[in-house]
């Protein structure tokens, strides 16, 4: 599988464990390694997450980024923090995934060959229930709670200099007045 990205929001020191406990058991026999961007992260989500890798066995490199903004986090995972590997998988710190997540995300990109992403469905949060049914219905949604995209495609991002614009969610978050999370 590769490289699974994973964003880790402020003060979620009480989920981060169930998150990776819930990567570990996804990722199951794969070879992969987990990199925690700690994203605004306050609290001790580090420490908890060193103990819980290596509680599980998890291959873990943690690190934190400066500015406090998930486009800034992505970007940095983009750019700085991706190694090769043969699909990139986004997680939020606050999201257990089940075990067959990243199988179906791998399945997904291997039987659509033109797709640049997949996504998972989630089935927590208080609005995750809006964006389900349109996902299922209509195709062509990425949540950003758990996503992978293809390698040649993160690529051509960075072969072009494209990054995505530092305070985006919190402009469009602040014009249409939704919660944050």
């Amino acid at each position: 599988m590769g490289t699974a990205g994973f964003r880790s929001l402020p003060n979620e020191a009480a989920r981060i464990a169930g998150c990776l406990v819930s990567i570990r058991k996804a990722i199951g026999s794969r070879r992969a390694l987990v990199t925690l961007n700690l994203n605004r992260s306050t609290g001790d989500s580090g420490l908890i997450a060193q103990r819980t890798a290596r509680d599980c066995g998890l291959p873990l490199r943690i690190y934190r980024t400066p500015v406090a903004d998930e486009a800034n986090a992505l970007n940095q995972s983009i750019y700085a923090l991706r190694v090769p590997a043969s699909m990139y998988a986004f997680i939020d710190g606050y999201v257990r995934i089940s075990p067959a997540a990243l199988h179906g995300l791998e399945a997904g990109l291997a039987s659509r060959p033109f797709a640049m992403a997949a996504t998972g469905v989630g089935i927590n949060g208080r609005t995750m229930h809006l964006a389900t049914r349109k996902t299922l219905e209509q195709g062509g949604v990425v949540h950003g709670q758990l996503h992978a995209l293809r390698p040649e495609f993160l690529d051509r991002m960075v072969e072009q200099r494209l990054r995505l614009p530092i305070g985006l969610r919190s402009a469009l978050r602040q014009s249409i007045g939704t919660p944050r999370g």
